[in-house]
């Protein structure tokens, strides 16, 4: 294969997985509505059989053991999925879904899956408006209640927290596979790329310190040694292959299991 057609299929892979983000998008307010109505409202009336302000249509709905043909009751200028949600069913495509769940099963889930776990997003994010919990810094001043709130006069413990963390290199991702997809994870717990990239050039310049084995303590003579760290080396001197979009995450977290600091590590050599 060329690398002119390799370039090509790359560029309609993109442009389809934006095509397809960007219906579920226009649909998202309500698809949302429709979920909320099924999981928590109350039984959505049977429209008559005849009537004239419904249309019907035919799905394969897939379940975990078996698949059946559903009849689904579309009102009008309703989206094909809304009228799923409100029988408890997701369509795999955001515009003329026709099997729930043929021939491409795996692809097919996938897209359902991401699509139910976008509208559990926004419904949390619906939930944090409410509450008040959508301020940047919210996850940084309630990261955990019971090592964090101290009452006046409490008395000082030999071990203010127990913590846990740990790094896991198996969630690499090849560059190619993260340009093949523009979509974005919105997250309460990372900052998006753009906010983290305006900081990448404040220490390049130190990075060229020569290293000082003279056992020297002061601050200049510690940044020397810790610039021979792996991470902290020039570029010529990291191993990690350029691959990779992704090399890794480190996440901490307390022994209430809540999550005190999550970091991914994009186009680093630190793992």
């Amino acid at each position: 294969m060329s690398s002119h057609s390799s370039r090509k299929g790359a560029q309609s892979h993109r442009q389809r997985l934006e095509r397809l983000d960007a219906h579920w998008h226009m649909q998202m307010p309500e698809l949302v509505e429709s979920y909320l109505q099924w999981k928590h409202g109350p039984m959505d009336p049977v429209l008559p059989k005849h009537s004239q302000n419904h249309h019907e249509f035919h799905v394969t709905a897939v379940q975990i053991f078996d698949h059946e043909l559903a009849t689904i009751h579309q009102r009008p200028n309703e989206p094909a999925n809304v009228s799923l949600l409100r029988n408890g069913l997701l369509g795999c495509s955001p515009v003329e879904p026709s099997v729930n769940y043929h021939a491409c099963y795996r692809d097919q889930f996938s897209i359902a899956f991401d699509a139910f776990l976008s509208i559990l997003r926004h419904v949390w994010q619906r939930l944090d408006h409410v509450l008040r919990r959508d301020d940047l810094n919210w996850r940084v001043s309630h990261m955990c209640p019971c090592y964090t709130y101290k009452l006046q006069d409490d008395p000082s413990l030999a071990l203010n927290i127990l913590v846990a963390q740990d790094g896991n290199n198996s969630l690499k991702q090849v560059a190619s596979v993260a340009n093949a997809d523009n979509c974005q994870f919105h997250s309460s717990y990372f900052l998006s790329c753009h906010d983290v990239d305006v900081f990448k050039n404040e220490v390049k310049h130190r990075q060229h310190a020569p290293a000082d084995d003279s056992g020297d303590t002061t601050t200049q003579g510690l940044l020397s040694l810790c610039l021979q760290w792996k991470s902290s080396s020039p570029k010529h001197q990291k191993t990690v292959l350029d691959i990779y979009e992704t090399t890794g995450i480190f996440t901490s977290a307390c022994r209430h299991g809540s999550i005190i600091k999550v970091c991914e590590m994009v186009r680093s050599g630190e793992l």
